[in-house]
């Protein structure tokens, strides 16, 4: 199985090598889709702490493996030397699989916050790490989180702390007309299954990745191909918590969630192609230039505009509105970690 990013879904995902006019395919069921390089983004899971390390769980055994440049990961997807599938985060049985993973990636799986909530030194996505590990007899997948951060406080010495700091933020409110947005159903069914999978590139400076994407029968959550490049995200039931965090992943700053709603809503996003692209930018600093998202567009960053497309026109059809504002947010400051991880 596969720990989803934010939401539970799978993909299904096609890498196309051209080599002589033959296209070669491989394919790789349930990874996360948050969009295109998830499977390298790797997922985020839920936990809090006030310490890097302590008596809390831990993994019987652990491997750390550092990894060559993301540019040179792309050189051997695109050749056929690496399977996509290898650097996507599986949990097989007592087994844990995390394929290319930065320090950056590791404290937010752990401590299950935002990049932009945790400060620290400026080279924490300049290594990827391939993380192999295996759970204790009796314990489940729910305490990950916590063994990572025991990993972390272990191999990599992290000493951290909490502060609430003032940054520039959204905060997700209830326009002046009232909100828009229909209740769940007490027991909401599964979205129904997407329309055949449609194939977006991803252009490399090494060749095209063709990516086809499918909803899990079983998700609450149905993600579906829109105009222009822009994917369509529909929720059968959804927290305002929920929804904020969704948000964040694709503007440029937190969306915090100031509405005061506590029920579970139906909801419906647009992220348009420029936000998906942004996502990846942001969440791969070492991605290489020349990579470009969707069918021929780009993938240069231009910050997050309340009169484009995309989240914001979405976000106000539901009654709802995304308010700049200064606000305190919780910071994972680090005091303290090492690059290079101490011997397996």
């Amino acid at each position: 199985m596969v720990i989803a990013t934010l939401a539970v879904c799978a993909v299904q995902i096609a890498v196309l090598v051209q080599k002589g006019g033959v296209m070669k395919t491989s394919s790789l069921a349930h990874l996360a889709i948050t969009v295109l390089f998830s499977v390298i983004l790797g997922t985020a899971t839920v936990i809090s702490s006030q310490t890097a390390s302590g008596s809390r769980p831990a993994f019987e055994v652990a491997s750390i493996k550092p990894l060559p440049p993301t540019q040179t990961l792309l050189q051997e997807i695109v050749s056929g030397k690496r399977s996509i599938g290898g650097l996507g985060t599986t949990v097989d049985g007592s087994q844990l699989s995390i394929g290319a993973a930065s320090l950056t990636d590791l404290i937010k799986r752990a401590y299950d916050v935002d990049r932009r909530q945790i400060a620290g030194p400026d080279w924490l996505d300049a290594q990827r790490f391939e993380v192999h590990a295996k759970l204790p007899e009796g314990a489940s997948k729910d305490q990950i989180p916590q063994m990572l951060q025991t990993l972390l406080g272990e191999r990599f010495k992290l000493a951290m702390h909490w502060e609430e700091r003032e940054q520039a933020v959204y905060a997700l409110i209830v326009s002046k007309d009232g909100h828009k947005l229909k209740e769940a159903a007490a027991d909401p069914e599964a979205q129904p299954p997407e329309d055949p999978p449609k194939k977006r590139m991803i252009s490399t400076p090494f060749g095209r990745i063709s990516v086809a994407t499918s909803s899990d029968p079983n998700s609450r959550v149905r993600r579906r191909a829109g105009k222009n490049g822009a994917m369509i995200m529909e929720f059968s039931t959804t927290s305002m918590a929920e929804l904020a965090r969704t948000l964040t992943q694709y503007l440029d700053r937190p969306v915090v969630d100031k509405t005061e709603l506590k029920g579970s809503y139906q909801a419906m996003l647009e992220i348009s192609k420029d936000e998906q692209a942004n996502y990846f930018r942001r969440e791969m600093p070492d991605l290489p230039v020349g990579v470009a998202f969707g069918p021929g567009g780009s993938a240069g960053v231009t910050a997050s505009d309340p009169s484009s497309g995309g989240i914001f026109p979405s976000v106000q059809q539901l009654g709802l509105k995304l308010d700049s504002r200064k606000a305190p947010v919780e910071t994972l400051v680090i005091d303290h970690i090492e690059k290079i991880p101490i011997e397996n």
